[in-house]
């Protein structure tokens, strides 16, 4: 079992939740360069086929 001090457990928490927006500011950003790609895909006739 892991103890974490008064001050530990408070800054733990705050990376934890800068870590989650992190991942979801790259996943946001994988979704938005997916949508570009498909755009200019369909632009130049091709076709993008989902898994």
């Amino acid at each position: 079992m892991i103890i974490l001090s008064d001050t530990a457990y408070p800054e733990a928490e705050k990376l934890s939740g800068q870590a989650y927006l992190a991942s979801l500011a790259a996943l946001d950003s994988a979704q938005q360069y997916t949508a570009v790609a498909r755009e200019q895909a369909s632009i130049h006739g091709a076709k993008l086929y989902e898994e």
